[in-house]
């Protein structure tokens, strides 16, 4: 199944255009439904995001005649469309990678919170094993910071390097 990400289309329809061309119909609603079942991230209504990658199923023959329907009629890219999708799907997973690693810092945050919490202490302190139980947590946060924060140097470094040498090649193609 070819692979595309979108480019500036905005919709389902606009996709459906650019990746297959004008067709009839029942060809079109075949390809739209062809391409919401081959892409389940994407939605009939939700508008599409630039470099968003996508599989693009071949359509099936067109309904009441031994015609194929039109198959994609995407062209090869060029060499900077394609260091340009590069470009966009390295930001887009740096800002995801990004969100990620904010929410796992935050519930961390929250965790020791709990743990240092003097009602908490309390309620375990008659609890056998619970003060050991409770510095292995301290721990194990301590250790997940520590990950969080090596993550954190990759988002920012490596994967801006890789960014800056994308962009770098892009002008290069003018």
């Amino acid at each position: 199944m070819p692979i595309e990400t979108v480019k500036a289309e905005k919709s389902i329809d606009q996709l459906v255009l650019r990746v297959y061309g004008k067709l009839a119909p029942a060809s079109l609603d075949l390809a739209r439904k062809g391409l919401l079942e081959a892409n389940p991230h994407l939605s009939a209504t939700a508008p599409l995001k630039r470099g968003t990658v996508i599989d693009v199923p071949t359509l099936a023959r067109q309904p009441g005649t031994g015609a194929p329907a039109a198959r994609s009629r995407s062209a090869p890219a060029s060499a900077a469309d394609v260091v340009d999708d590069a470009v966009v799907a390295v930001d887009a997973w740096r800002k995801a990678v990004g969100r990620r690693l904010e929410v796992a810092s935050s519930e961390l945050d929250q965790m020791q919170k709990l743990l240092d919490d003097d009602a908490v202490r309390k309620s375990l302190a008659g609890s056998k094993g619970a003060p050991e139980l409770l510095e292995r947590a301290r721990a194990a946060g301590a250790a997940r910071r520590a990950e969080l924060a090596d993550d954190r140097a990759f988002v920012g470094g490596d994967l801006a390097k890789i960014d800056e040498a994308l962009r770098t090649l892009l002008k290069a193609f003018g």
